[in-house]
């Protein structure tokens, strides 16, 4: 496993291009299906097309070891499972990796695996390989569709996806050629609870864009039909803060500041308002095309809080989870969204994640910046705490040093620095 974390990021990005081209490649001729496993590798739950695959029947697998069964008895090929878990795509650069599978017969089956990290609803974290559904060769490419005229949503023209994500689609008001963003759901495809979530973000977003918080995206119209959501939210047109961090190769501790804060500002402008967005992250944070203003978006995973009354529902992105979120702990909801902010802050200058491993999260141990300054340093240590009772608050946040004044400009050694990989002290749970 050391081999990978000795890489600069450069050459991780290198082999992440390599690995999601053969990854695609091993898609188009197997795909394999769900199956998960506890701690200790012990199958929990297959499903029919995986036991076909392996030639096992079901009760074979379930509650079996899943190395000694399923993997070549050989270390290279261990080590890079045991990678894999360890990391559960928390660094999501890594999340994509090849193995080979070991049927009954002793066959050797290529296959791809897509790490994150779940809870189920007994509240121990598990792997969920996510491959596909079904064998066979590769399809043929569908045929081009005719030209179709363009959809109108209200008094939009519906456009091309934003993105990765297909919901959102950009748009065009047909009269006033205004750009916006609209956010399709279809709700055949929704289940209630995820019918409720969706009125729900109306209403956040709603009661959000009154505030009139510049740094929080802002709805403009909803269209219920009875088949559909339509969010039409305003367009931001900068990209994804992840992308101009990742170009910089992290950013200074004054760019890091002046984006903090603005990002603060729309955080606190949700907890004012009993809001928790439990999904806090550089993907939902965007930029505007001058790469001046910050953009907190997608409240599809928010809700309402009070305190007093906690909740356990696992929500967010297992990268910027707190340890109560991943352990599937009970929570009150600011205390989580600061964790994430934390995450969101240290990867602003470091160009990579705190936490190497699930059980680094677990205990809270994560790395000094040794570049940065020392109030900076201390802050990622008060968000970070896995005593939430010692968890920094939001007004401590405020009137934080690192916070209230800005960083001095960075001296000549510290621009020179360009690559994100540095030497850093190790924090542990204790500090």
């Amino acid at each position: 496993m050391d081999v990978y974390l000795n890489k600069t990021k450069e050459e991780l990005i290198g082999e992440l291009k390599e690995a999601e081209r053969r990854y695609q490649s091993l898609l188009e001729c197997l795909r394999l299906p769900v199956i998960s496993f506890d701690r200790d590798l012990s199958i929990q739950w297959a499903n029919e097309a995986f036991a076909k695959t392996t030639q096992y029947s079901l009760s074979e697998i379930v509650g079996q070891h899943f190395i000694s069964r399923f993997l070549p008895p050989t270390e290279r090929k261990r080590s890079e499972l045991l990678y894999c878990l360890c990391f559960a795509g928390l660094w999501e650069p890594l999340s994509y990796f090849e193995n080979e599978l070991l049927t009954k017969s002793g066959e050797v089956l290529p296959m791809a695996w897509n790490l994150s990290v779940l809870r189920s609803v007994e509240g121990p974290i598990r792997a969920i390989t996510l491959v596909g559904e079904e064998l066979g060769p590769p399809k043929p490419a569908p045929l081009p569709l005719p030209p179709q005229q363009p959809l109108l949503i209200g008094n939009y023209q519906l456009g091309e996806p934003l993105g990765k994500n297909s919901k959102v689609r950009f748009a065009v008001h047909k009269n006033t050629k205004a750009q916006v963003a609209i956010k399709v759901l279809v709700k055949e495809k929704m289940e209630e609870g995820e019918l409720l979530q969706a009125r729900r973000e109306i209403e956040i977003m709603s009661k959000l864009t009154g505030t009139g918080n510049v740094h929080i995206t802002k709805l403009i119209e909803a269209i219920e039909t009875p088949s559909h959501f339509y969010i039409i939210m305003e367009y931001i047109n900068g990209g994804e803060m992840l992308g101009y961090i990742l170009k910089n190769k992290g950013l200074s501790e004054q760019q890091s500041h002046y984006y903090f804060r603005q990002i603060l500002s729309a955080l606190n402008t949700c907890h004012q308002n009993q809001i928790i967005h439990r999904d806090l992250k550089h993907q939902n944070i965007l930029l505007d095309s001058s790469n001046n203003v910050v953009k907190v978006i997608d409240f599809g995973l928010s809700n309402f809080y009070q305190f007093g009354t906690p909740r356990k529902t696992f929500a967010g992105t297992p990268a910027y989870a707190s340890p109560e979120i991943l352990l599937g702990l009970e929570y009150e909801g600011p205390e989580v969204d600061i964790w994430s902010l934390g995450v969101v802050l240290y990867s602003m200058l470091a160009a990579e994640f705190p936490y190497r491993t699930v059980p680094d999260v677990l205990i809270g141990k994560f790395q000094e910046i040794s570049w940065a300054s020392p109030e900076l340093n201390d802050l990622l240590k008060g968000m970070m705490k896995v005593d939430r009772k010692m968890r920094l608050t939001l007004d401590q946040i405020q009137y934080h040093p690192w916070v209230v004044t800005p960083p001095p400009t960075p001296s000549v050694d510290n621009m020179l620095i360009s690559s994100p990989i540095k030497r850093r002290k190790v924090f542990g749970p204790c500090d």
